[in-house]
């Protein structure tokens, strides 16, 4: 049985995402700092250490911002559920 979407639904949802999200984003610092930690112990200048520093943040900033949706994707919330559902068995 289908619900309507609510305010309430929608906040309780966004709010599983953020927090998740504000975990990615710490890891995708954390990995871009490392990356950079290494790159910088070879010797390399402070620009090529600026570029690579921003190119690990952004490639595992978009992997990691999947990760939260995934995660919430048949999540049970308290009076909901997630669900993906095909076409032919919706009835909208």
């Amino acid at each position: 049985m289908e619900m309507r979407p609510t305010w309430a639904h929608a906040i309780s949802i966004w709010w599983s995402y953020f927090w998740r999200l504000i975990g990615a984003i710490v890891i995708c610092i954390v990995v871009s700092f490392l990356i950079v930690g290494v790159l910088g112990k070879l010797g390399l200048g402070s620009a090529v250490l600026k570029l690579a520093y921003g190119v690990t943040f952004v490639g595992t900033g978009i992997f990691a911002s999947i990760i939260p949706v995934k995660m919430i994707l048949g999540r049970n919330f308290r009076s909901y559920r997630i669900a993906l559902v095909p076409p032919d068995k919706w009835r909208g």
